[in-house]
């Protein structure tokens, strides 16, 4: 116990260190701050984790804010993906029967739908692409680890949208490539 308080009388104004846990030791600082002048009452003791923590909550909950509403405009996009798809899938029943009847392979047919799925995707994705970099600025000074310079996050969900487009046609284009020609071409 004497080599720490050693620290503590040389840095007493500053920080104490421990090697152990610094939680556990709490009540011996208070202890031993006392027994150097006690007049001085120790206040606002805390951990470094614990002051960074209290410190740093705002951004933390403005990150998690930003995070959450990221992941409900994600499922939300999903949503929508798949609703515009499907119902042009629906729209587009005779047509796909005919191709399907004149000979175009299931495959061809689930290509198309996806492709096209996947061009909307694309344009979105670069439209948001451009919203990003210009609100970036803006973010830099607010979050911490933000950083306009850094293409890892950007393409991480450029590609997270067009897997997630890939995936939201994926049944639709299925649906339309096991239609049966004679149903589609009956249907009105």
């Amino acid at each position: 116990m004497q080599s720490w308080r050693s620290e503590i009388d040389r840095e007493v104004d500053e920080e104490i260190r421990f090697h152990i846990d610094p939680a556990t030791m709490t009540a011996a600082v208070r202890e031993e701050l006392a027994r150097i002048d006690p007049t001085q009452a120790p206040f606002d003791v805390m951990t470094m984790m614990d002051r960074r923590a209290f410190t740093t909550w705002p951004q933390r909950a403005l990150g998690s804010s930003f995070a959450a509403f990221g992941l409900i405009a994600f499922v939300l996009a999903l949503c929508g993906v798949y609703g515009v798809i499907a119902y042009s899938v629906v729209r587009q029943t005779r047509e796909i029967g005919v191709r399907i009847a004149l000979g175009a392979r299931p495959t061809d047919v689930l290509r198309r739908v996806v492709g096209r799925a996947l061009k909307m995707a694309g344009i979105g994705a670069l439209i948001g692409l451009a919203a990003a970099v210009l609100f970036a600025r803006a973010l830099e000074g607010i979050l911490y680890g933000v950083s306009i310079n850094n293409p890892t996050p950007y393409a991480s969900v450029v590609g997270l949208i067009i897997a997630a487009a890939a995936l939201a046609s994926f049944l639709p284009a299925r649906r339309a490539a096991s239609v049966d020609p004679t149903e589609a071409l009956r249907a009105d």
